[in-house]
């Protein structure tokens, strides 16, 4: 009996030092924890006890024994393998997400951590050893079994080969009721700005691919989320003296002809066919005030197809953003890329003369064109631009554009406040015409506009 205990307390020893061989090759990401500590030191004690007590009535049952041996050898096999490599990535590019990080058992104050057990659950569930491919083997079983699935942030339709991202959801996007007036005041404030300055202001609001194709998100939004919003920037456009033009009227027409994709099926962007249109509404607006600019012509372009997709500042082609968003679902891309988009190229983008500047601290893009009307136009607002700018700059002489998102050193919430960071911008530049083309989302987002700190 006392020799079941000694050899028990041997190989506790042993686990003990395999335990302290992963702790020296990841000792930059884990702190050591005494607690943590005494749990492995017992519960190895524990194991190794009841092994020996197997192993010490192997001859009086023997067949039984043999079996309990392999199950429970296998059991702790199985339960040490997740610890044996701990990821020690910051971020995961698959899931476009900050992992959790190992949490302290006390507290900056010297007391006990008492949500140390949850971040530790958290800390585990991010960076246990073959964690990606036990995502990629869920996203199969789905793919092959489920008419749809979500995941942390996707939502994946497989009859139609479509994801939305849930940061779009029509619901999340609408307006409290009380706020609107609140939003008409700060863009009539930025109005009556623009038109001290003899500036002309034009507010583009671009609604998300799910918006447009309803019928395929309704398993999973609320249709009368889309009904409060629209309602909500109807509302919006009584309320203001702005020019506010709302295209999911032309957009949602156009798509019901399935003549061209208006919306990409893998990202929450509008294509170039969709910005066309949306061009061609904007600039029925302008010609009420600017009857001699004449907008370009379909005819004044070439096109051509790709299942990929276009939209970013680097007008790059990629799978989209929300196919990206999805872990797992992103390695089939093939078999989800299966829409063909209408993409365009100006016939005189030669002529075209562009600047880009692309830092942590700012997004511009400055365009020339000798064919354009003569004035002076700023364009911006958020990444719905994109594809607007395959159209604008061949319309007026001098175009400038500025990107308000997706710039490094400025924070989400800090990127509508327009005249702490862009003031100056217009002034220099002495627009005659200000195009502000943003999402519903933004919309909670324009009384920052004039907020200084």
């Amino acid at each position: 009996m006392k020799k079941r205990y000694i050899i028990a307390f041997f190989i506790t020893i042993l686990l003990l030092i395999l335990t302290h061989h992963i702790w020296l090759g990841y000792k930059s990401s884990i702190h050591f924890d005494a607690l943590l500590f005494i749990i492995i030191l017992i519960l190895g004690y524990l194991f190794s006890l009841k092994i020996t007590s197997y192993i010490a009535d192997f001859k009086s049952i023997e067949n039984k024994s043999r079996i309990e041996i392999v199950f429970l050898s296998v059991f702790f096999v199985l339960l040490f393998l997740p610890i044996s490599r701990i990821d020690q990535s910051k971020i995961s590019i698959s899931e476009n997400r900050t992992l959790a990080k190992y949490p302290n058992l006390l507290t900056k104050n010297g007391k006990l951590n008492i949500k140390f057990g949850k971040d530790f659950e958290n800390w585990f569930n991010d960076r246990f050893f073959l964690r990606n491919e036990l995502i990629n083997l869920n996203t199969i079983y789905k793919i092959f079994s489920y008419k749809h699935f979500e995941t942390n942030k996707t939502f994946y339709y497989k009859e139609y080969n479509v994801v939305f991202s849930k940061t779009h959801i029509p619901e999340k996007n609408t307006v409290p009721k009380k706020e609107l007036p609140k939003i008409a005041a700060s863009l009539d404030k930025f109005n009556l700005f623009c038109q001290k300055h003899n500036i002309k202001l034009y507010v583009l609001i671009v609604p998300y691919n799910q918006y447009i194709y309803q019928n395929y998100a309704k398993d999973y939004a609320n249709p009368k989320g889309l009904i409060q919003l629209n309602n909500n920037i109807k509302e919006l456009q009584k309320l203001s003296n702005t020019d506010i033009i709302y295209v999911y009227d032309d957009l949602k027409k156009a798509s019901q002809s399935q003549k061209e994709s208006v919306a990409f099926k893998v990202d929450h962007h509008w294509t170039e066919y969709g910005a066309f249109i949306g061009y061609k509404r904007l600039m029925k607006e302008i010609n009420k005030d600017y009857p001699n600019i004449v907008p370009v012509k379909e005819e004044s372009y070439k096109t051509f197809r790709s299942n990929k997709v276009r939209c970013d500042f680097d007008r790059k082609f990629t799978n989209g953003n929300t196919l990206e968003m999805a872990p797992g679902l992103n390695i089939y891309a093939n078999k989800i890329l299966n829409t063909k988009y209408l993409y365009y190229e100006n016939k005189n983008h030669k002529l075209l003369q562009t600047e880009i500047i692309d830092t942590d601290n700012t997004r511009n893009k400055t365009f020339y064109y000798p064919k354009g009307a003569n004035y002076r136009v700023l364009e911006t607002g958020t990444s719905m631009n994109e594809n607007l700018l395959q159209f604008t700059p061949y319309t007026f002489k001098n175009l400038k554009y500025i990107s308000l998102n997706n710039i490094k050193n400025r924070k989400d919430s800090e990127i509508f406040k327009i005249m702490k960071y862009h003031k100056k911008d217009i002034l220099d530049y002495k627009p005659d015409i200000i195009i502000l083309c943003i999402t519903p989302l933004n919309l909670k987002r324009l009384p920052q506009i004039f907020e200084e700190k």
